[in-house]
């Protein structure tokens, strides 16, 4: 097994971390805070259906500096992703789970991953995942909507 913070991993979590900070910038409008919190926000079905699958691409990124997402594909720092959808937290084998989330009862759907993208931490405090979240609602769109397509299970 390779080790975790090996110099290939240390500089993909480097490389993935900067794309993702150049990124978060996209699409950010100079409106103050009081105008944006009083637009309504849109329900996650809405923001899917409008969802940039090739933008979820690239911020996915943030995502493979510790996952992987193919089928078949080894565990890095966190679990493989494939399959996550209607799959119950803590459930992929051979990925050694913390405490916190093994004493969780979930299954992964895109409103409970919206819900823990947007701050892990905040959704389970204690959790090992090293990421502090998409903080706008339309990344977390695109890269569910994203990981929808490229990590769907066909057995199910």
């Amino acid at each position: 097994m390779p080790a975790l913070l090996s110099v290939r991993n240390l500089v993909l979590l480097t490389v993935f971390s900067s794309i993702y900070v150049y990124l978060s910038g996209c699409n950010q409008q100079d409106v103050p805070s009081s105008v944006i919190s009083n637009q309504p926000v849109e329900s996650l079905e809405q923001r899917l259906l409008g969802a940039d699958v090739e933008r979820g691409e690239l911020l996915s990124f943030a995502c493979r500096a510790c996952h992987t997402l193919g089928l078949g594909e080894d565990h890095m720092i966190g679990p493989n992703l494939y399959g996550i959808f209607q799959r119950d937290v803590a459930s992929s084998i051979g990925f050694e789970y913390s405490g916190i989330l093994l004493g969780e009862d979930f299954i992964w759907e895109p409103e409970i991953l919206d819900q823990w993208l947007a701050d892990p931490d905040d959704f389970l405090a204690g959790n090992n995942m090293l990421f502090a979240g998409f903080s706008a609602a339309e990344d977390r769109a695109d890269v569910i909507k994203y990981l929808m397509e490229i990590t769907l299970d066909e057995s199910l």
